[in-house]
């Protein structure tokens, strides 16, 4: 992979390189092979920095700021907000400007989806899914591996929610047919993976899943959303107040009637969501996509000597 990636930036020359998979082995060698040229790199957060990854856990002394020795950490890595920015300081032992919270591009773009959809969008994603006006739409948004032991128990808790409907979005890597136990349940909708995401997070009641950022994007979008199988990368904002969440399968039920139900609770986690994305610069302005080119841009009008 270094003799690939070297080879690639001899011929190219480029004035920078521009990652997604900086942590991976292919990445690595590929921001180590610019290091030893002196080429700036860039390395673009799009999904968790999960906080129990060794590859973003590293000692000061791999840290160092040497040319040969230290951990082929980008020139500057890109984050979705200030929570990945502190973790990336304290257990990943990061340069503090390395670092530069630009925002996330997709939700931003995901931001501009719901702003723009016609009047009658819910009214019809809810028609689709052969709603009755009286029924809650609950969107289930996983990775089903990561959620296989809490689905059945999801299942019954969603019969037992008074005109909650589950809405399953398999994962875009995933297929329908992994979710093949909620067939022929009356209150379970399964979609498939293309499904749009906008139309139906604007007609969510509640967000459930285990480790997916659309919960943190639907906290951005103010929509209540429920974590299972604590604990997991959203156990902070779950302690936070910010999310509901529960390690209890028998919990479910409960929760999602308070969030679907429950005005005070619901303005509760409404308000713990506004102060937690505060704090965490986590919010769509529509300039994500702006700013991490502007800092592109810097490293490549630097050149080689950064």
């Amino acid at each position: 992979a270094m003799d690939e990636a070297a080879a690639a930036l001899d011929t190219i020359e480029p004035g920078a390189v521009v990652t997604y998979a900086e942590a991976g082995g292919w990445g690595r060698a590929l921001i180590l092979e610019a290091r030893r040229r002196r080429i700036p790199s860039v390395g673009l957060q799009h999904g968790f920095i999960y906080r129990h990854w060794l590859n973003y856990r590293h000692e000061r002394d791999e840290m160092r700021d040497t040319r040969t020795a230290r951990f082929p950490a980008p020139t500057r890595t890109l984050l979705f907000d200030e929570f990945a920015g502190q973790h990336l300081q304290t257990a990943g032992r990061f340069e503090g400007d390395s670092l530069v919270v630009t925002g996330s591009p997709r939700l931003d773009e995901l931001a501009r989806t719901l702003a723009a959809l016609p009047a009658d969008a819910v009214a019809r994603t809810r028609q689709d899914l052969s709603l009755r006006t009286d029924e809650r739409l609950v969107l289930l948004v996983t990775k089903e591996r990561e959620a296989r032991p809490w689905l059945s128990p999801l299942y019954d808790a969603i019969a037992s929610v008074r005109n909650a409907v589950l809405v399953i979005k398999p994962h875009p890597a995933e297929t329908a047919e992994a979710y093949a136990s909620a067939a022929g349940r009356p209150n379970i909708r399964l979609l498939p993976p293309s499904t749009p995401l906008g139309p139906l997070l604007a007609g969510a009641g509640a967000v459930v899943t285990v480790n997916s950022t659309v919960a943190l994007d639907a906290a951005v979008l103010d929509i209540p959303a429920l974590a299972m199988a604590l604990p997991n990368n959203l156990s902070p904002f779950v302690g936070a107040g910010a999310l509901s969440g529960t390690a209890d399968p028998g919990e479910l039920a409960d929760l999602l009637s308070r969030i679907l139900y429950d005005e005070g609770f619901r303005q509760q986690l409404s308000n713990r969501r506004r102060s937690v994305l505060g704090q965490h610069a986590m919010t769509a302005d529509g300039r994500s996509a702006a700013r991490c080119a502007d800092v592109v841009r810097e490293l490549v009008r630097q050149g080689k000597g950064y």
